[in-house]
């Protein structure tokens, strides 16, 4: 029986923060923060299932022309502790941190992450590709682009106009459907799918948690002390791993 682990693809849109400052539009000295980013959207998806999304709108409480991300952190927080992977595109320096900072801001308990995959990291890493941006890769790999914004739509948000929230969650929602298109597309190409390796009594299981097949074929061998490790390559999605066991010389 597979240990499948659970993947949470997400992604947040989040208001701009207000200070007063001086300079010009591009060169700002920043006085004073009268009020911090928050999250305005979340959307979401396990694995392979549909895209859900959620606003600040969405709450009892909710009062037009008033910021309060705190009831929309404390419905994320338990879907975040399920997830085995959190995968977003440049989650770690952005949605990872951006969660953790309104945690801290509501005095909530940090969640825990096991793993993360980060699309934008992985394609840093993995490609030479012109941009690395979410809109630019799913071009590139013509599963579709991100859908058109304009600031109206944040200052919209902020006024209580239901249309531009409706608006914003489905932009954040299809957000979301692209970065796990791109996810399945680029994870092959990466060492990281190799954590979850998973060798039992029915042989080798592809260790991509985006895929799990069986059918696998031995690839290269690598010499080691005492003999050798097996490469193997996932004939479904195309992945190469290594599994740790050495293999001794006949």
């Amino acid at each position: 029986m597979l240990n499948k682990p659970r993947v949470l693809s997400l992604d947040y849109e989040t208001s701009p923060a207000k200070g007063y400052f001086f300079g010009s539009i591009w060169e700002t000295n920043i006085i004073e923060i009268i009020e911090y980013e928050q999250i305005l959207t979340v959307g979401y998806k396990w694995d392979d299932g549909p895209v859900k999304t959620v606003g600040q709108c969405d709450f009892k409480g909710y009062k037009a022309g008033v910021l309060d991300d705190k009831e929309l952190i404390k419905f994320f927080a338990p879907l975040m502790t399920e997830a085995d992977i959190v995968s977003a595109h440049n989650g770690d320096q952005f949605d990872i941190k951006v969660f953790n900072t309104r945690l801290l801001a509501h005095g909530m308990k940090p969640v825990p992450i096991l793993k993360s995959f980060d699309t934008k990291k992985h394609a840093k890493s993995a490609f030479h590709l012109p941009s690395n941006k979410l809109d630019d890769i799913a071009d590139f790999l013509d599963i579709g682009r991100k859908l058109s914004t304009h600031k109206s739509l944040w200052i919209g948000c902020e006024k209580g106009d239901m249309k531009a929230w409706k608006y914003m969650k489905k932009y954040c929602g299809y957000d979301v459907a692209l970065q796990y298109e791109v996810l399945k597309r680029v994870l092959p190409f990466t060492k990281q799918a190799g954590d979850f390796v998973q060798v039992n009594k029915d042989g080798i299981t592809c260790p991509s948690p985006l895929c799990l097949s069986k059918r696998m074929t031995k690839s290269k061998r690598r010499t080691v002390k005492g003999g050798y490790k097996q490469q193997y390559q996932c004939q479904s999605c195309g992945s190469y791993f290594t599994p740790s066991k050495v293999i001794k010389d006949a």
